[in-house]
């Protein structure tokens, strides 16, 4: 019997296809120039599993059996395609868990933080690791369905790539959480770039995490909400720079919302819900449940709920200054010139 040959090309969609690259296995490319904020797949779960399935540190040699027997019962209520399927995913974790958890374990998406939920998607675990990536990975809870959207121009031929981990971790963590999680070292471009070069790197990532614990801390917003405004516009020119802001601006767009807020400007509110509704196309897609929460919000700031916790920079809605060019509109927005 012939060894079955695995093809070098597999066609996903119109989008992309999934081929074999150097070094990193199979891949996903575009077959086409791809806009940003397209979503190029939705893929169902075709298993969900509990939260231990990634509690590594914590399993004992019974835990990984019960765990085992448990994917191993699912797999046999799936069709024999959906168990190839299965088979045939990466397993970087098959020394210390074996096949059934090692491949769950090594593809396993986080869907439910309350419950700690994990689910395979077949089809989403196709995605390389990039710590630049140009793509976004998520969970969308009304579909049940994993999506992905690309939050950077990709041209045809590119390979398209997600974050394993938390965007914007330094070059040793990030490593450290890759080896861990995932059982493989990054050789990325960002990864391989000469040691200086990444020094200045992890040195703009490092500062990043610094301004977003400052901008997260409740007192900070309250005692020094000018230092949480500018500390927010920061982080988020040092993400441009490291080529990451479109990860993770419909975050820091939603902190400048609860800074400006939680001192009664209402007017600057909007104008950063709109941002971070446009970013969150860009990364979730317009019917997320996070996009429509911030299209909430730019609607009505004041109905959405939001605490006021000081009228100190009182505006309402329609004090946005329409007039102001770019470049004014900008230092009005941040205050920058305050």
């Amino acid at each position: 019997m012939e060894a079955q040959v695995e093809p070098a090309e597999i066609p996903l969609n119109e989008f992309c296809i999934i081929k074999q690259t150097q070094g990193k296995g199979y891949g996903v490319f575009a077959t086409r120039n791809i806009p940003q904020g397209t979503r190029i797949l939705a893929d169902p779960p075709m298993l969900k599993l509990p939260g231990a399935v990634m509690e590594h540190a914590k399993l004992t040699k019974a835990d990984i059996e019960a765990l085992a027997a448990t994917i191993s019962t699912k797999l046999k209520a799936l069709s024999k395609e959906q168990q190839r399927e299965f088979f045939s995913l990466a397993n970087t974790q098959r020394a210390q868990f074996g096949v059934f958890l090692g491949i769950a374990a090594t593809n396993a998406m986080l869907i439910d933080f309350e419950t700690t939920e994990y689910g395979i998607f077949p089809k989403v675990s196709r995605f390389n690791h990039g710590c630049r990536p140009n793509s976004m990975r998520s969970y969308h809870p009304v579909l049940d369905q994993a999506v992905v959207h690309v939050v950077k121009d990709v041209s045809e031929g590119e390979e398209i790539t997600v974050s394993y981990v938390e965007p914007g971790l330094a070059f040793y963590l990030r490593q450290e959480q890759l080896k861990e999680k995932f059982g493989f070292i990054c050789g990325c471009n960002l990864c391989l770039m000469p040691e200086n070069e990444r020094r200045l790197s992890d040195m703009r990532l490092t500062t990043i995490m610094l301004l977003f614990n400052s901008i997260r801390d409740d007192s900070v917003i309250l005692d020094q909400p000018l230092a949480s405004l500018h500390n927010t516009h920061t982080a988020m020119l040092l993400q441009k720079e490291e080529g990451i802001l479109e990860v993770l601006a419909a975050t820091f767009y939603y902190d400048a919302v609860m800074i400006t807020m939680a001192h009664g400007d209402h007017a600057r509110t909007r104008v950063f819900a709109e941002m971070a509704k446009e970013a969150a196309i860009a990364s979730y897609g317009v019917d997320h449940p996070i996009t429509m929460g911030t299209q909430a919000l730019a609607d009505d700031p004041v109905g959405f709920g939001i605490q006021v916790k000081s009228t100190m920079w009182k505006h309402s809605v329609d004090e946005i200054p329409v007039e102001l060019d770019d470049e004014a509109f900008n230092s009005w927005l941040w205050k920058l010139e305050e």
